[in-house]
């Protein structure tokens, strides 16, 4: 694949190809020849990749995504060391970029709950519901549907649902 791409170079390529290394860490390689990544870098790079046992490329793309985003080795171990789904993924990340504690994130962080279960809860959370309220919606009992419905309810919703989009008007 990378040699076919004309940004990597042909002694990258060459480096590459004599470290008999496994494919996803020459994946590793490329990727920090991309990005620059300086070796210690891309040494940390590599040790998460050992970590977490990735040994793809969707994967890899998962980690480096989450590394440009500067989150901690403690997010890092939470999106990793569990088996969550890219849904889930976005979910958990989307949660930590927009303010939530780790222990509000870990609240709604299972790979039994779905993806937009997921995300009512950490709507819900963002917006004030707190975690004693939300507690029940844990419960396999519950959908993504109840969760948006309690948190309408109570007011820990962001937005109208009933509200067309015709409605909004120009703010010029």
């Amino acid at each position: 694949y990378y040699a076919h791409r004309e940004d990597v170079s042909d002694e990258v390529l060459a480096e590459m190809a004599a470290s008999n290394a496994p494919k996803i860490i020459m994946q590793a390689m490329a990727h920090a020849y991309l990005y620059g990544l300086e070796d210690t870098q891309f040494e940390h790079l590599v040790s998460l990749i050992e970590r977490y046992n990735i040994t793809d490329g969707h994967g890899l793309s998962s980690l480096i995504g989450c590394l440009t985003k500067n989150l901690t080795d403690e997010q890092l171990d939470l999106l990793f060391l569990e088996d969550f789904s890219p849904y889930q993924m976005d979910a958990i990340v989307l949660g930590i970029e927009s303010g939530l504690t780790m222990e509000q994130v870990k609240f709604y962080a299972d790979p039994k709950i779905s993806g937009g279960k997921m995300e009512e809860l950490m709507q819900g959370l963002l917006n004030g519901a707190p975690m004693s309220r939300l507690s029940k919606f844990l419960s396999d009992e519950y959908d993504e549907d109840d969760v948006r419905e309690f948190c309408w309810n109570e007011g820990y919703y962001p937005y109208d649902e009933d509200v067309d989009e015709d409605d909004w008007e120009d703010d010029e």
